[in-house]
């Protein structure tokens, strides 16, 4: 849970590295919680989750970035979001793929 916080409180690093496991951790949670949202607690969940989701987008950028720097790859890369289907290779390497082994 702490992992959950620090990703938040990490919104604007955009240059330190970021473990695959806190990334795992950060994007269940909060599938978990949109969740728990509209199923739950919201009685007019669409505009609510929509909210939320553009709330979350900043700390998911900076997270995908530094997952990104932990892979020894450019930032830049989440310029993959634009392409059509470059949004599952970026998923295949901030959720799957392996770090540096360094710890910087």
């Amino acid at each position: 849970m702490m992992d959950y916080f620090k990703v938040w409180m990490n919104s604007f690093d955009y240059k330190s590295k970021t473990t695959r496991n806190v990334a795992i951790k950060f994007y269940l949670l909060n599938i978990l919680i949109l969740s728990l949202l509209k199923n739950v607690i919201l009685v007019d969940s669409r505009i609510s989750v929509i909210r939320i989701a553009v709330i979350t987008i900043i700390p998911a950028i900076a997270l995908i970035v530094r997952r990104l720097h932990d892979l020894n790859m450019s930032g830049v890369y989440i310029l993959l979001f634009l392409v059509p289907f470059g949004q599952f290779y970026l998923f295949y390497l901030v959720l799957f793929r392996k770090g540096t082994e360094t710890k910087d």
